[in-house]
């Protein structure tokens, strides 16, 4: 009788041990997702200490504009004082996964085939954040580079 309660302790130690060290794997994996998960915020906030003005034009929620379920909050990046016309767009989706984020310019791409654009779209992706910038010219838009070191810099 003692064997068998001895068995039995040891197989429950070891279908414990095995569980601990699975949620023990599973906690890891959530914690670098954390990490790796760029907020709005954190976007905005890069972009602004780059020299970026952005103007907060609120969340899209028209079927050209949102990726994987995914609405972008859209901005006017640019100076207010410059004249309203050379004002330009961001849109700025945080996506769950940089998986996810990886298949947004493609997809956007696929949403403008039927769409006459007045700008010139410009994708920048890192890690679970989508920018996609339009700009008025295809050479040397005006904050291509702002946008991409804020990026980076995440």
């Amino acid at each position: 009788m003692k064997k068998i309660i001895i068995r039995l302790l040891i197989m429950c130690f070891i279908i414990t041990g095995c569980m601990n060290n699975e949620s023990l794997i599973t906690g890891i994996t959530n914690v670098e997702e954390k990490e790796n998960h760029v907020t709005m915020e954190d976007v905005t906030q890069s972009l602004k200490a780059r020299g970026a003005e952005l103007f907060s034009m609120g969340q899209l929620d028209d079927e050209l504009t949102v990726l994987n379920d995914v609405k972008p909050y859209a901005f006017t990046i640019g100076n207010p004082l410059e004249d309203v016309a050379k004002l330009e767009n961001i849109y700025i989706y945080i996506f769950e996964s940089e998986q996810v984020s990886m298949n947004g310019p493609a997809t956007f791409k696929e949403h403008l085939e039927t769409a006459k654009l007045a700008a010139f779209p410009f994708y920048y992706v890192q890690k679970n954040v989508l920018e996609i910038y339009f700009s008025h010219t295809t050479k040397h838009p005006k904050f291509g580079n702002v946008i991409q070191t804020a990026l980076q810099d995440l």
